[in-house]
This record gives structure tokens, sequence and C-alpha cells, in this order.
């Protein structure tokens, strides 16, 4: 990979936690991330292992040039719009602050820690956590504008308020706002 691509999959990595407001925006979202391995719900990146969270590609034939970077966080209730933009704004942080890239992980030789729970490296379980990431998140709030995400958390807000409610209240909910 380049130093250009490192550094923006570093950038990537390290707001990866405030980008799943966008890229998983409802509490379901979180429910279907099936985690394959022990690994895949660390901020980790990997070279054609598709059970991390940012997967390398290389073409074919060719394991040591990478073309292309996926990210298993983003889900289909996303708006693409919100969640490409927001993947870009992270990569550009990391190409200005020259972000160096982790190791990249194998994951038979990943030693894992069952009793490692640093959310420092961690993706965010639900909703809440995600929410809670983006609001501590000072890049995501100068280049996005506080306005804005104010306006993202309140609606995101509101979903898991819907949530939470009993099922005579959603129905009622519904049937007064829609």
């Amino acid at each position: 990979m380049s130093k250009i691509g490192e550094s923006f999959v570093a950038g990537v990595l390290d707001h990866l936690r405030s980008i799943c407001v966008f890229t998983m925006p409802i509490t379901n979202s979180y429910e279907r991330q099936i985690f394959k391995s022990r690994n895949s719900y660390y901020l980790c990146w990997g070279i054609e292992c598709k059970e991390l969270i940012v997967r390398a590609c290389c073409p074919p034939g060719a394991a040591d040039i990478v073309t292309n970077f996926e990210i298993t966080t983003f889900d289909g209730t996303a708006n693409p719009h919100l969640g490409l933009a927001c993947i870009i704004i992270a990569g550009i942080n990391g190409l200005r602050r020259r972000l160096p890239i982790p190791e990249p992980v194998e994951p038979e030789a990943y030693v894992f820690d069952p009793n490692d729970y640093n959310d420092d490296i961690r993706v965010p379980g639900d909703l809440r956590d995600s929410i809670i990431h983006m609001d501590s998140d000072e890049w995501f709030k100068d280049m996005l504008g506080e306005n804005f995400l104010d306006t993202r958390g309140g609606g995101v807000g509101e979903e898991l308020r819907h949530r939470q409610c009993d099922r005579e209240e959603k129905y009622a909910y519904i049937v007064f706002n829609y």
C-alpha cells in the first residue's frame, strides 16, 4: 500500500467509531453485525481478510499490491452519501496528520485476551456508543459542523427513544407523527 493509502486508512481507523453513526444508523444495524471471529470486533485491518473491520484488497495473484479497501461496518440502511463523506473526511484527517497505519492483523496469529475490555480498540456495540463517540470527536465537529451533528444525533436519539417504547406507545407515536 502506498504511504498516502496507509495514512488514509489510518485516519479511517482512527475515526471509525464516529463514522458508525452514519454507516450503521439504526439500532438493528448493530444487531445485524455478526462477528465471525474474535478480532472482527476490534479496530484493526488486514490484507484479504474478510473477518476484520477494514480489509485491504489485492488483485488476484499480487498479494503485495493493495488496490482498495473495504469497511465492513457499512450497513444497507445507511445513506451512502453521508457514509462515504465521513469516510473521506476521516481519511483526509489521516493524511493531514500523517498517521502511521498499525501492522496488519493475521486472524490466526492474533493474540486475543478475553479479559481485555478496552473501549479504545473496539467498535461500538450499539447506537448509543456510536453517538457518544461522534459527540466527542472534535474533528467531525469541525468538518461537518456542530449544527449538523446535533441534528444527526437528535434524529438518531429519536430512534433510540422510539426503540425503548412498548408496543402501544410505538403504535400511538407512529399514528400521531405519520
